[in-house]
């Protein structure tokens, strides 16, 4: 990330980001979420999960918040609820 982030503005990065998501099934989106939430830092979460619940149906925000209840730590966790309220 450091050297994307290097090589890219930050809008470019979050463009592209949303083109990869949005051309994936929801396993497919799921599986992946829940493999890169726990290897990203806070702010990356929270820019993420807040970009989703502007743009995701409310349900599948729902999800995706117990998606990241289940493979972050309880640290980690806590901090983000706390982040996104």
């Amino acid at each position: 990330m450091p050297m994307l982030l290097k090589l890219c503005t930050n809008d470019e990065l979050t463009n592209t980001f949303r083109k990869i998501l949005a051309d994936q099934t929801p396993k497919e989106l799921m599986d992946n979420l829940g493999m890169m939430f726990p290897a990203m830092n806070p702010t990356e979460r929270v820019t993420i999960l807040f970009q989703g619940r502007a743009t995701m149906p409310t349900e599948a925000f729902q999800a995706v918040l117990k998606l990241s209840e289940n493979v972050l730590s309880p640290e980690d966790w806590s901090f983000l609820k706390t982040m996104l309220k």
